[in-house]
């Protein structure tokens, strides 16, 4: 073979692997057009949300850190407590010809601390909420968009939910601020909810109306008792004409220094609601802006009103015009379930959040009699009452002005499970999502629905407290703070359901 041959040979077998690189490099080019058009056809058509163009995939448990302004605008930007300092700083939001839609992915290319934070976007010079996102007020009375910034984790548990400890191994002193003042623990730095991801379904123009039903149980004394539903602290109240509904979870406690702990929650209840029929006309001509405050005004109205001793935690709740307005003061709370795509299923969308002084010692409103008074008390066999109040400052009492305001605004099927911390302290949030698509498998009518899930809450919140061996929800927050707590925790537990129908 002469060198003419070889060489010629050389030049066709290098002509065949450039040939080859070049398809290599186009199909690769190809290919990741082709994934980031598919990435953006999901994220939209499928996902109901949008991605940039270059970024191919966004994680599902990270869509909810994209902050979104679907509305027609000429300028848009954000400004929150997320920033330091806070709401000084604006950020601007990008226009997507291709979703019509201002959009920034500031929280999901800068470090931001997870959390809970208040936003609010400056449209055209004037600062104004997204009604599509959730909205809550501040400590200030003002009204802001939530953002919720979570951990890279695909689930992010519930931060350290603190509630009223059992008689055995927590004393009552300890929930009353003693004289040195005990900080208040921030709801909103120290907690964290699950990002909101679902679909809205359009809105059909219908106002909501929630149908009722609930359950109670006093704390067992014996395990195969029959459950009682009269000797219990908690107290409740639903209304399905004036759509409002109430549980205020009584301290157990004061019973041994005998006091009737049902008594002060009871007369508190009872006083909001005789207070809100008086002034229902108030709701016909007002801004949806002023309906939490105005809710705290009657709050204040009937704690002023309640003379009973004792003390209690204060969950409240009105569905006007599709939209829920609730005040939740202390550990009583409440969580809203959707329906998911598929048949059957169901979603977390919501869940409140719980305020606490410090572990096991949450806000609550109490009533206690004045220093002129003690000497009678001691004579009636209150002494043991009247010594904790001498210990103790009064002077650093919760006020109705601390209960936290959340806004959400309702779909169809929605279910909203509202309960004393009876519920929460022995079901996770996973048990109420199962226990609820179990029975939303059944055809049966909405009122017979809300009473026998809560019937069943009830049932399996007791029969978990009974269990000296199961790491319930309370026993993995006490662990957190370095305390040993192992089983369920039997307490008086209240259940309220309720069905969000057209």
């Amino acid at each position: 073979m002469n060198c003419d041959s070889i060489i010629n040979k050389l030049k066709r077998s290098f002509r065949g692997s450039v040939i080859k690189s070049v398809v290599k490099v186009a199909l690769k080019h190809k290919i990741r057009r082709l994934r980031t058009r598919s990435a953006v056809f999901i994220q939209k058509n499928i996902r109901g949300y949008f991605v940039r163009k270059d970024l191919y995939f966004i994680p599902h448990h990270k869509i909810s850190m994209l902050v979104k302004w679907p509305f027609p605008a000429d300028s848009v930007s954000i400004a929150g407590n997320f920033s330091n300092p806070s709401w000084e700083i604006k950020i601007p939001l990008k226009h997507s010809k291709f979703c019509n839609i201002f959009f920034t992915t500031y929280f999901l290319e800068n470090r931001v601390d997870p959390g809970r934070y208040y936003i609010k976007f400056i449209v055209n010079g004037e600062w104004v909420c997204n009604p599509s996102m959730m909205m809550a007020e501040d400590m200030d009375g003002n009204y802001n968009n939530v953002l919720i910034i979570i951990k890279d984790k695909r689930y992010v548990p519930r931060a350290h939910s603190t509630r009223n400890l059992a008689p055995d191994v927590f004393s009552i002193s300890k929930c009353i601020v003693p004289k040195n003042e005990i900080p208040r623990v921030s709801s909103v730095e120290n907690n964290f909810l699950r990002p909101i991801k679902f679909k809205k379904p359009e809105r059909t123009g219908t106002k909501l109306k929630l149908t009722f039903g609930y359950n109670l149980a006093a704390h067992p004394k014996t395990r195969f008792a029959p459950l009682d539903a009269q000797n219990t602290a908690d107290a409740f109240f639903i209304d399905e004409n004036l759509q409002i509904f109430g549980v205020a979870d009584g301290v157990g406690e004061w019973e041994t220094f005998g006091l009737d702990p049902g008594m002060f929650s009871k007369e508190l209840m009872g006083h909001f609601k005789d207070e809100y029929i008086l002034n229902t006309s108030t709701f016909k001509s007002i801004n949806k802006e002023e309906i939490c405050g105005i809710l705290k005004g009657f709050l204040e109205v009937a704690y002023n009103k309640t003379k009973s001793y004792g003390s209690s935690t204060v969950l409240l709740g009105v569905c006007h015009e599709s939209m829920l307005y609730t005040l939740c003061l202390g550990d009583s709370g409440y969580v809203i379930l959707r329906p998911r795509e598929r048949e059957g299923k169901l979603m977390e969308v919501f869940r409140s959040i719980e305020q606490q002084h410090s572990f096991n010692c949450p806000y609550q409103l109490a009533c206690f009699p004045d220093p002129s008074k003690y000497e009678r008390l001691s004579k009636q066999g209150l002494g043991s009452f009247v010594s904790l109040l001498k210990r103790s400052n009064l002077s650093m009492q919760d006020m109705p002005s601390d209960a936290q305001a959340e806004v959400f605004a309702l779909e169809p099927k929605d279910i909203i499970i509202a309960a004393s911390d009876g519920l929460f302290d022995n079901l996770f949030d996973e048990d109420l999502i199962k226990i609820s698509e179990q029975f939303g498998s059944y055809d049966i009518e909405p009122k017979e629905f809300c009473n026998r899930l809560a019937k069943e809450l009830v049932m399996k919140a007791i029969q978990k407290g009974w269990d000296t061996t199961y790491k319930s929800p309370f026993s993995k927050n006490a662990a957190r703070f370095g305390q040993r707590y192992i089983g369920g925790k039997l307490d008086d537990t209240t259940v309220i359901v309720a069905l969000a129908l057209e």
